[in-house]
């Protein structure tokens, strides 16, 4: 295996093997086979060659047989024509008794009559008797004993004879016949053939045996062998060549019976284990389609089906709900696309609206999708939000929408507002969905989920002492162009007043099970968790929680910036040594994360990372990026297979971007991350927490680990200061002049930026504060950044000189 750590697709861990179809194979082909083979294997080693070996013998032993039969006979029939010559004989007419005796025993070589007075004769001289062996001798003696003594082969003067003896006469006169034929005469009968060797071999009782004849020594390994009858001479048989055929060779029962039973198995192995582990491969995927367990395939080619299968589940679940028609509520389109019907490009109401207004009826317009007022002056005017009502009453009709999902993040005192605002909505006709006290990505899941297609959020900033009034319509943050149509509107009569309905809803589980079922982690991480508010610090908890990891909160209520807040999170990162760290705003909508190291983390480093991960699963898409971000982004982005663009940062731009050039990721330094990949079309601080979980776990190292492979740049953090409106447009028009910094580029989003061959410059301006202005710096390296602060400080100074820069 390779010694890099896997990474978990979005699906989870899909695992397919073709081992599946190898197993079955070989098992099918191995019941089918293996019985031919030891079949083959018993017939090659044992059973052909006994079976041959036996089928020789046969052969050998029948041969052997016949022969010594045939040459039995022959020795029988000498041996009674023998003793019936001994019989007649007459020694008174021994000439006519010659003649007739050496007629009927015309076949022997010689013939020799032994007198009974020549046997009593005390000599062992076979000559004294007119014999020429010891042998014949013995033999003579036998028969005149009336031993009857077999036949016996004699070689003399280099011929082989076969002798005969049988005795003639009584006691008074009589003797012994003797007969010898010549030995060819058993020579041709004991002939080998092309097939057999044949030797004819004498036994002795206290003796080896002999091979008469001119017999062969040696013939081979005998393989058949019989006693010629009436003799004591053995006819032995040695096969030269095996048989040419192997006829009447039947295969035994049992041999046929594991043939039919190894290929009956394959059969069934066939039919029945192949559909049984589709079946079980098609049950594993259909009983986790909703969720990320990893999982393993028994077929390969089923893991397109199974990622498709949750593909197809995980935009299921992203779609609208449909509301209870009692609510009469328009729902999306689309979960992670919402609706675009009802999109204000012509925006209702705005025709007569100054564009250059930046406050109206009280209400200070941002362009990050909300507009604000002092709490003072809500205490002091009790109509501001009846007149806001209205106008979000009238613009609502306008734009055809007809309910809201409405909440609020901070205080008890919000409460209230939220209460006054919900019943004026009601009154002027507006169907409401009241999440009571809740946080941006419980708002962006009710308007995703098609519980209602806009939504209004009450924020407090604590610090200015001011009301924040956010709104989605659509499922995009409003502009400031709707927000001034809105205010436009509030002093005209609402033109379809009513009492509208109402129903409250709790969308925390639904969030924390989302997570779970979306987000999949390889190993579990410890983390710290902080947050000043203490509902989204809840969910945050609950939803990485969900995810397996051990998590610690912390309220960073306490600490009122947000400088002191991430400070709070790094020392309990250092002392708790957690994997990781985050701090989310009160709203759920920006994140800050601390490295196992206790470091804070650029937020363009971290879109890096997202976007390493996106652009694997979206190779060619475009990722979106706000001024503020390194200038490595675009790079990175081309390395990792897709392409990057700067464009503004504001909620609303930057989603309506995105949707017209289809990209799946966008963010900020100031932590907001829309990741329209595998959710929704929104900035949601948890879920981005979560995916990054996801991707150093996945990864198995660590987040400084992750972070050392990224291009790296030296930056400053954002530099806030204070300007009057007048300096800061004499600052603004300096620093857009193309001749105050020659040979740079000059962007202008949101402010200007000023771009170097190795480094850069950016001041952001804050349209909801006339007085705030932020500067960020960028260097390839401490040269180039020493480089670009000074060349600032020296412009700025000679157009401003009394103004005091952050640095």
């Amino acid at each position: 295996m390779s010694s890099e750590p896997a990474h978990l697709t979005p699906e989870g861990d899909i695992q397919g093997s073709d081992s599946a179809y190898r197993s079955i194979a070989a098992l099918v082909l191995a019941f089918a086979s293996l019985p031919s083979v030891l079949v083959l294997i018993w017939l090659a080693v044992w059973a052909l060659p006994n079976y041959t070996a036996d089928a020789q013998s046969r052969t050998s032993q029948a041969i052997a047989t016949h022969q010594a039969n045939a040459i039995g006979a022959l020795i029988d029939g000498a041996q009674s024509r023998v003793e019936q010559a001994a019989q007649s004989l007459n020694l008174s007419a021994e000439k006519s008794i010659d003649e007739a005796e050496r007629q009927a025993l015309a076949s022997a070589a010689t013939l020799t009559v032994i007198r009974l007075s020549d046997l009593g004769v005390a000599s062992l001289d076979p000559s004294d008797f007119g014999l020429t062996s010891h042998i014949l001798l013995d033999l003579v003696r036998r028969a005149y004993n009336n031993q009857k003594p077999t036949p016996e082969a004699v070689k003399l003067n280099g011929q082989w004879t076969i002798a005969v003896a049988s005795p003639w006469g009584d006691s008074a006169e009589g003797g012994v016949l003797l007969a010898q034929f010549p030995g060819e005469i058993l020579a041709a009968m004991a002939a080998p053939t092309e097939s057999h060797k044949v030797a004819l071999v004498q036994s002795f009782d206290d003796e080896p045996p002999i091979t008469i004849l001119d017999t062969p020594d040696d013939i081979g390994t005998i393989s058949g062998s019989a006693q010629i009858p009436g003799t004591q001479w053995i006819l032995q048989v040695a096969a030269v060549t095996r048989p040419s055929g192997v006829t009447n060779f039947a295969l035994p029962w049992i041999t046929w019976l594991l043939l039919i039973t190894g290929i009956g198995i394959a059969f069934w192995l066939l039919i029945t284990r192949l559909p049984k582990q589709l079946a079980d491969d098609v049950t594993v995927i259909l009983d986790t389609v909703d969720t990320r367990i990893p999982i393993r395939l028994n077929h390969g080619a089923l893991k397109p089906l199974a990622i498709m299968l949750r593909q197809l589940s995980a935009i299921s679940r992203r779609k609208n709900i449909a509301v209870p028609s009692q609510l009469g509520v328009k729902s999306s389109v689309n979960s992670s696309q919402p609706a675009t019907a009802n999109r204000s490009s012509t925006i209702p109401g705005a025709a007569d609206v100054d564009s250059d207004e930046t406050e109206i009826l009280g209400w200070r317009l941002s362009d990050h999708g909300y507009i604000s007022c002092q709490f003072d002056s809500l205490e002091q005017d009790d109509n501001r939000l009846d007149q806001l009502a209205a106008g979000v009453a009238n613009f609502a009709h306008h734009a055809s929408i007809t309910s809201y999902v409405i909440g609020y993040t901070g205080t008890s005192e919000l409460k209230k507002y939220k209460t006054n605002l919900l019943k004026k909505l009601l009154s002027n006709g507006i169907d409401v969905v009241d999440l009571g006290e809740t946080t941006t990505p419980l708002l962006t899941l009710a308007i995703n989920d098609g519980v209602a297609s806009s939504y209004l959020h009450l924020q407090a900033d604590q610090f200015r002492k001011e009301l924040k009034l956010y709104s989605s319509l659509d499922g995009r943050s409003a502009s400031k162009e709707q927000w001034r149509s809105v205010l436009q509107q509030c002093l005209q009569p609402v033109d379809n007043s009513g009492n509208g309905r109402t129903m409250k809803l709790n969308l925390k589980a639904e969030y924390v099970e989302r997570i779970s079922l979306d987000v999949a982690m390889e190993d579990p991480m410890r983390i710290v968790i902080g947050c000043p508010d203490q509902l989204t610090l809840t969910l945050a908890n609950e939803s990485l929680a969900a995810l397996g990891c051990d998590t610690e909160a912390v309220l960073t209520k306490g600490a009122k910036a947000e400088t002191n807040q991430l400070q709070v999170v790094i020392d309990q990162v250092k002392a708790s040594d957690a994997n990781l760290g985050f701090l989310i705003n009160a709203s759920g909508d920006c994140l800050r994360v601390i490295s196992d190291t206790g470091l804070s983390v650029r937020n363009d480093y971290i879109l890096m990372l997202l976007s390493k991960d996106v652009l694997e699963r979206h190779p060619g898409n475009e990722v979106l990026f706000g001024p503020s971000c390194t200038r490595n982004l675009p790079s990175f982005a081309t390395r990792c297979g897709g392409s990057a663009k700067m464009v503004s940062a504001s909620p609303h731009r930057l989603q309506s971007i995105m949707e017209s050039n289809g990209a799946v990721l966008a963010g900020d330094t100031n932590g907001n991350f829309i990741i329209r990949d595998r959710w929704f079309d929104a900035s949601d601080a948890i879920y981005s927490a979560c995916r990054l979980v996801e991707i150093i776990s996945n990864d198995g190292g660590s987040l400084t680990t992750l972070t050392e492979t990224l291009p790296h740049s030296v930056a400053t953090e954002a530099l806030n200061f204070r300007i009057e409106p007048d300096c800061l447009d004499t600052l603004l028009h300096c620093l857009r002049d193309r001749t105050t910094f020659l040979g740079a580029k000059v962007t202008e989003l949101d402010g200007v930026r000023i771009d170097f061959a190795d480094s850069w410059a950016y001041l952001s301006v804050d349209n909801s504060d006339s007085q705030q202005a932020t500067l960020y710096f960028e260097g390839d390296n401490d040269d180039a950044l020493r480089r670009i602060r000074g060349g600032m400080r020296e412009t700025v100074t000679r157009s401003l000189p009394d103004l005091k820069l952050p640095y």
